[in-house]
């Protein structure tokens, strides 16, 4: 064997977390009566990928792209949660900011507005925390197996 032999079946293999790569653009370009393979296009962050399969793999590569195609949508989902929960944390913190008062007003107000910024603080943290946690192994069992 040739060390160009050697070098041409060497594979690279690297991965991209879905957590940091959000998975976009999902198409599915089944064969035509011509062609002997199916491909699949995604994005993962701004990578663009495209992955030939032989036609006679079509059933496999169905179901990965039905699982792409749910994650790009639970991502849409994902994002459209955490946009609501940043403009209510942001709207309720103006809502309870001291710093716009006097301090003759501060004075006056009861404790409970404080305690009330801090709990809606903390669910706030923690409300983003477990939406960013969302894990999508169920979903490639539903269609990957």
């Amino acid at each position: 064997m040739t060390a160009r032999a050697r070098l041409a079946r060497k594979k690279l293999l690297k991965r991209y977390p879905y957590k940091h790569y959000i998975i976009s653009d999902v198409l599915l370009e089944t064969a035509g009566t011509v062609d002997l393979d199916a491909e699949i296009k995604f994005k993962m962050g701004a990578i663009d990928f495209s992955i030939d399969i032989d036609k006679t793999q079509f059933t496999a590569l169905l179901g990965l792209y039905k699982a792409l195609f749910v994650i790009a949508e639970k991502y849409k989902s994902i994002q459209t949660e955490l946009d609501v929960l940043d403009k209510t944390q942001a709207t309720i913190h103006h809502m309870f900011s001291l710093r716009q008062l006097s301090e003759q007003a501060i004075l006056n107000l009861p404790d409970i507005i404080n305690q009330t910024s801090k709990q809606v603080e903390d669910y706030y943290l923690q409300r983003k925390n477990e939406i960013r946690q969302y894990d999508f192994e169920p979903i490639f069992k539903k269609y990957i197996g």
